[in-house]
């Protein structure tokens, strides 16, 4: 949602009216797409009998209306994408015609996605930009990375958790990959009138760092707080054996 309003601000150059009118458009677009295209694929499957055709007819409609009324607010489309997979989750949750979606993004999207961004970039001139933005790469890398476990901590002491639930929860919301990438890389085509990018080079060189590190450093630590987590749940429990009736 930040991104929506960070684009039209920057290609357009600040205006107060029209930031108010991209707000007052983003709060009318945001619910008609998460609750109103939801209802209406409910509504659709209830009628029409939920068949695999039928779902997979319903999230192609789901996306193209959220892809035209993104247009019609001079959205990005990746915004109303984003929006549409969760209106999709919203009205089909644990469909058949929604796994098998997923499964065609996992094999073919997202790899052609990443294959697309890696003819983007020049191996040279990425690892000078990393080596002369070095302050850059860590602070956002370290600002990230301590974000997500002071939000996990933040949970394990509401929720009563112990500290290795706690950072369990922060190392399994730590990697950041397509979306991310997505995101950044969509800022980085957006011009203002002066030719100016809303995100320049070094930042997103730095992002893909960020990718490369999280996505790296997420597994390896999920790993050991999980098997630590299950040590410490075996020493608790009482073997059925030992038991005296």
């Amino acid at each position: 949602m930040i991104l929506a309003i960070c684009l039209p601000v920057h290609s357009a150059d600040f205006s107060a009216p029209a930031f108010v009118l991209q707000l007052t458009l983003l709060a009318i677009y945001i619910p008609a797409v998460l609750f109103g295209l939801s209802a209406l694929a409910r509504i659709f499957l209830r009628r029409q009998g939920d068949t695999t055709e039928n779902q997979f007819f319903i999230i192609l409609l789901i996306m193209i209306l959220a892809a035209e009324g993104a247009e019609l607010i001079h959205l990005e489309a990746i915004i109303g994408a984003f929006l549409a997979g969760l209106a999709v989750n919203r009205s089909l949750k644990h469909s058949e015609a929604k796994e098998q979606l997923e499964f065609l993004a996992n094999t073919l999207f997202i790899p052609a996605f990443f294959l697309t961004i890696g003819f983007l970039i020049d191996v040279r001139v990425f690892a000078a930009t990393i080596v002369n933005n070095f302050g850059l790469c860590v602070g956002i890398v370290g600002g990230l990375i301590l974000a997500k476990f002071a939000a996990a901590f933040a949970a394990q002491r509401l929720f009563g958790y112990s500290t290795d639930e706690g950072c369990l929860m922060g190392s399994l919301s730590l990697p950041q990959v397509a979306a991310t990438l997505a995101a950044a890389l969509v800022a980085y085509e957006t011009t203002n009138s002066a030719g100016v990018r809303l995100i320049d080079d070094p930042v997103l060189n730095t992002v893909i760092v960020l990718m490369v590190v999280t996505s790296v450093l997420g597994p390896i630590l999920t790993e050991r707080f999980g098997e630590r987590l299950v040590a410490k749940t075996a020493r608790v429990e009482i073997p059925t054996d030992s038991v005296v009736g």
